[in-house]
């Protein structure tokens, strides 16, 4: 190409979009002649000016991508020539969207010397182009340290031109390399070429120099014999570099700096290997905090507030609060300083919370609660205004609809201890208080404490309710006295029983005194009456008892043994005169005589309710007991004790639930006394003797029974009027 053409290519040059590729890439291999490559069938013109471009269109709705444009130094070793370093362009583009596209036109112009080429590839006529083309172009002749400036544009013209500055260093400017990241190893791994011996290290690029970081040293590659080293690095910052250098003095040194635009150089290790000042005045409404770093970043910085139950990670922001910076001094005005507020540092796509290192506030506020009104105590070193409100808690914040209450310490001569009372409903929910004359509060949430009001309200309550325990206990009083004066088992009782032997009419005895003493009944006994029997006569004396137990509406207890059920057969069969009779004062064939008419009329109308079977065990079995006699209510003694106890609870005056309860237990420690072991021990001798008198061969015909009023004088008279207190 001749030189004609160089003004008009210099004036075109500015048009181009253009950047620099970094230069002492590693060399490629010889190229022994001049050469193009494509992946489609082309046809390769060379010309001196090209005509004028047609104008292409693009697919609609379609934006297609760019070409790629990458060039490399290779040496060209003609055959009989001396090697000569010269540049190597590949190309690669997608086709997605360029309408017929033909070809590519690559411009090379050396800027120095005007030296420059032109090499334009057309695709053949029946040749079809692929949908990812690539080009490559072996190459231009470049001088050593001259810039070459080489342009890529399509065929027809899109409005598409790439334009890329390159030159060529001298072979032994600077060495080459390449580099691997090991993150997990917090390590680089660094590759030279076969080659002189070099040295490597890391250094943080500053404003002007790089410097090593403190106890990193160089590693030397022996690049003969081995061609790689690894350098550990202790924080991944966007300003590490690496540099990589001969041995010889004032050697150029090689330095590439990879990881300005790598996002996690932004992250852990950027923080960490800062350091922060906290330069926040004390007797100011304000927050200073200085920032160095090891890299020449300026973070962006602004406030936000952190909760007691929030870490640092999850600080919220505050709004409209970003920092004012100068040589990274981080100053914000209108703050109340206090360690909930911090700093938020944000830089790329991390950010750091960096708070107060003091825990010393200029004010301070306890709660005390009181009659009716919640105390709001405030100590304030400063001049300031302080509010609150009743809240209700939520989250990380406190929804309130409660008035705003005002305190404020007017200047320094004012007391630095004031207080703010609360009315009362604010007990029930807890109080937000917050610095409301700066623009940058946080609002404290105080949750009182009653507990201590609750022990008095527990005391309170004791004592309320020992007042209306003795209330109740004298509106009572009469019940209660009743109850223990008089039994709850005040019944009248009559008995009836046969009269079988000496020991069995002591038992007899002994179970009435029993139901009178322990159980407060009103008992009648022929024993025990023994003057108006003999006065009006038995059978007269059995009418009236039976008219004044349902008059009194008691109870009529039938004692029965063996020796009932053969009196009461005799009494059937009309045989009272027999030898086997043993009732010499008649009181059982009385008794039956005056009760069989009750027996029979009670048992058609299917209610025994005022006749209760009473047999002791060992001195009677079921099977003793006569027909007409098993419809009535029986209890076995003592088995049977708690059912006839409660058989004969009286129950004509009802009782609170409370008093039954108590009596329940009475019940029990009743069945326990000396009473029922002394009337067990009665059974016991009847049954000893009745087992005696069948090993001796007693013949119940040749008996003879003991006067009952003997039986009568051994028991102790007591008044029939007496009561027994349970």
């Amino acid at each position: 190409m001749g030189l004609a053409a160089a003004p008009l290519l210099l004036l075109l040059f500015p048009f181009f979009s253009s950047y620099t590729v970094a230069a002492g890439t590693q060399l490629q291999p010889p190229v022994v002649r001049k050469r193009l490559t494509a992946n489609f069938d082309y046809n390769e013109t060379g010309y001196i000016f090209s005509k004028r471009s047609q104008i292409g269109r693009l697919q609609p709705g379609l934006r297609p991508s760019p070409p790629t444009l990458s060039l490399s130094t290779v040496q060209l070793c003609e055959p009989s020539t001396e090697c000569l370093p010269c540049i190597r362009a590949h190309l690669t583009m997608d086709k997605a969207g360029y309408l017929n596209l033909r070809g590519f036109e690559i411009r090379f112009l050396q800027i120095k010397s005007n030296w420059h080429d032109t090499v334009q590839i057309t695709k053949s006529r029946n040749a079809t182009i692929p949908k990812l083309v690539e080009v490559q172009y072996d190459c231009f002749e470049a001088e050593v340290g001259h810039t070459v400036s080489v342009s890529l544009s399509t065929i027809p013209n899109y409005g598409i031109n790439v334009t890329h500055m390159y030159s060529i260093e001298e072979e032994d400017a600077a060495p080459a390399f390449t580099y691997v990241l090991v993150p997990e190893e917090r390590a680089i791994h660094i590759s030279v070429p076969v080659g002189p011996d070099v040295k490597a290290r890391l250094c943080y690029q500053q404003a002007l120099v790089c410097e090593e970081p403190e106890g990193h040293t160089f590693q030397l590659i022996h690049a003969s014999q081995s061609q790689n080293t690894t350098l550990h690095y202790e924080y991944l910052v966007p300003c590490l570099c690496i540099e990589v250098y001969y041995l010889h003095h004032d050697s150029r040194r090689r330095k590439i700096c990879p990881f300005q635009e790598y996002p996690e150089a932004y992250g852990y290790d950027f923080w960490r290997s800062g350091r922060f000042f906290d330069d926040s005045p004390a007797d100011k409404d304000q927050m200073v905090m200085e920032f160095q770093s090891l890299c020449p970043v300026k973070p962006v910085a602004s406030l936000c507030q952190i909760h007691d139950d929030m870490t640092r990670s999850l600080c919220e922001d505050i709004p409209n609060s970003t920092a004012l910076e100068s040589d990274l001094v981080y100053r914000i005005d209108k703050v109340d300083n206090n360690p909930h507020i911090c700093f938020k540092f944000s830089c790329g796509n991390s950010s750091h919370v960096e708070c107060s290192h003091t825990r010393d506030t200029a004010w301070s506020v306890t709660a005390e609660v009181q009659a009716f009104q919640l105390l709001l105590r405030f100590t304030s070193r400063i001049p300031a205004s302080f509010s609150a409100t009743a809240c209700t808690p939520s989250a990380h914040h406190c929804d309130s609809s409660s008035p705003v209450y005002t305190v404020r310490r007017k200047d320094d001569s004012s007391p630095e201890e004031f207080h703010l009372i609360l009315p009362f409903q604010s007990l029930a929910r807890c109080v937000q208080v917050w610095r409301s004359d700066v623009l940058y509060a946080t609002k404290h949430l105080i949750c009182p404490d009653f507990s201590n009001r609750r022990l008095g309200l527990v005391v309170l309550g004791f004592l309320l309710g020992i007042f209306v325990l003795i209330f109740l206990l004298l509106l009572n009083y009469q019940s209660i006295q009743k109850i223990f004066k008089a039994p709850l088992w005040r019944r009248t009782v009559l008995l009836i029983y046969s009269l079988d032997s000496e020991e069995y009419k002591f038992l007899i005895c002994a179970f009435a005194d029993f139901l009178r003493s322990v159980l407060g009944c009103e008992v009648i006994l022929d024993l025990w009456d023994g003057g108006k029997v003999a006065q009006i006569g038995i059978v007269p004396w059995i009418y009236s008892k039976r008219e004044l137990v349902k008059t009194e509406k008691g109870k009529v207890l039938i004692m029965w043994t063996r020796g009932s059920r053969r009196m009461y057969d005799l009494w059937k069969r009309r045989d009272v005169h027999s030898n086997l009779w043993r009732d010499s004062h008649d009181l059982f064939s009385a008794a039956m005589a005056c009760l069989h008419s009750d027996l029979k009329e009670e048992v058609q109308k299917g209610r025994l309710g005022d006749y209760t079977l009473v047999y002791f065990e060992g001195l009677c079995e079921k099977q003793d007991i006569p027909g007409p006699l098993r419809g009535i209510r029986r209890y076995r003694l003592f088995e049977d004790l708690h059912g006839l106890v409660n058989e004969l609870r009286s129950t004509a005056q009802p009782l609170s639930c409370w008093i039954r309860a108590g009596a329940k237990f009475l019940v029990r420690r009743l069945i326990k006394s000396e009473k029922t072991v002394g009337l067990q021990g009665r059974v016991d001798q009847c049954r000893l003797q009745d087992e005696k008198r069948a090993s001796y061969g007693w013949n119940p015909e040749c008996s003879v029974i003991p006067d009952p009023t003997a039986v009568f004088s051994q028991i102790p008279r007591v008044s029939s009027s007496r009561l027994s207190t349970v």
